[in-house]
């Protein structure tokens, strides 16, 4: 339910901003470096299993599944209990609280990632989730566009210095056109079964 393949993906967008940083003449610290792609990742995959978790009757209904569509296929085959999926979304929920904790309080990164990840986690665990359902309402593709492409490189390029830059942005934006688009591609296989179940994709 973890889907490695997408935690894999998200490290270069986490490292063009620790990049970026360190081509600012920023001093990269590894401690900062760990504990923000750990943040990062943590979230991702409260995102993964909250999704799971939600998204189990679309994916019972999907007939042609791949590699990065229509689930895992974890919970549609009973491999484990549904409910284990939610508990694993919570327990990777605390530990981004607990590291957003440790980054803040004890590596003395900035307080303006607290509202990089408060806003990942809104996006992050109401992608699927009820009320919001943003995968459902035609906001799911934006969401995934801001939270990788510009939340996860400024997340690592902000626990490494005290300021933002406006020159990441350009390139950010590029990438999240890019993702944009790779999402509504990902969508196509599911749209039999997104549309069986009521889940209006932008697709």
């Amino acid at each position: 339910m973890g889907r490695p393949l997408f935690l894999l993906g998200m490290l270069p967008l986490y490292l063009l901003g620790v990049a970026a940083a360190w081509g600012g003449e920023q001093a990269v610290r590894p401690s900062t470096l760990v504990a923000g792609l750990l943040l990062v990742w943590s979230i991702q995959l409260m995102t993964h299993y909250n999704n799971e978790y939600h998204d189990v009757e679309t994916d019972r209904a999907t007939r042609t599944p791949t590699r990065v569509s229509g689930g895992s296929r974890v919970l549609v085959r009973g491999l484990v209990p549904r409910g284990a999926a939610r508990v694993a979304a919570v327990a990777c929920l605390s530990v981004a609280l607990a590291l957003t904790i440790l980054l803040t309080a004890v590596l003395g990164v900035g307080n303006l990632v607290l509202v990089f990840v408060a806003a990942a986690l809104l996006i992050g665990w109401f992608y699927s989730a009820p009320p919001l359902k943003l995968d459902a309402r035609g906001l799911g593709e934006v969401g995934i566009a801001i939270s990788a492409c510009l939340l996860v490189p400024y997340t690592a390029y902000y626990v490494q210095s005290p300021a933002l830059t406006i020159s990441l942005l350009r390139v950010c934006i590029s990438l999240a056109l890019l993702t944009f688009a790779l999402t509504l591609a990902t969508e196509l296989p599911d749209l039999a079964a997104d549309r069986a179940t009521g889940k209006m994709t932008l697709v």
